[in-house]
């Protein structure tokens, strides 16, 4: 009876230790995340983040990782963003000067260009806005880390 007890742990520690290291399964997807990330596809890369969090929820190393890189996902959308939000601006300041050329202040298609020009303004710095926000957390998770560092030493 005590033999088949100690055999019956012994292959239960046996199993246990042969199981994969879920921080090695995971690893692949963020790195995966990283190369869309590369090609600028968000969607995926935001995507493959979230299954490691589902997939793998013990790879607690990967899932750290996926988190703070997820921050630079955002980093970098937003920056596309950005570009892209300032460059319709611009094309809106064009139109505007195109289209209210010759007419007075008060005319409603001067009104109507000017409010459209300020619709594109708003987003336009509201894009800059959230590229200064992630590149700030970006900046406090790495003093962060650099803190937590040297109170590990």
């Amino acid at each position: 009876m005590k033999k088949m007890f100690v055999l019956a742990v012994i292959s239960l520690v046996v199993i246990s230790c042969s199981k994969k290291d879920p921080n090695t399964e995971a690893a692949p997807l963020l790195e995966e995340a990283r190369q869309a990330v590369l090609e600028k596809d968000f969607e995926k890369a935001h995507a493959l983040i979230d299954s490691i969090r589902s997939a793998y929820p013990r790879a607690t190393q990967v899932r750290w990782a996926a988190l703070y890189f997820e921050d630079t996902v955002n980093f970098e959308e937003a920056k596309v963003q950005s570009r892209e939000a300032d460059s319709i601006y611009r094309f809106g300041q064009f139109e505007f000067e195109d289209v209210t050329k010759g007419l007075p202040v008060y005319h409603p298609t001067v009104r109507a260009a000017s409010e459209k020009l300020d619709s594109l303004k708003m987003e336009r710095n509201r894009m800059q806005m959230k590229v200064r926000f992630f590149h700030r957390k970006i900046q406090e998770r790495l003093k962060q880390k650099e803190n937590q560092g040297k109170s590990d030493k």
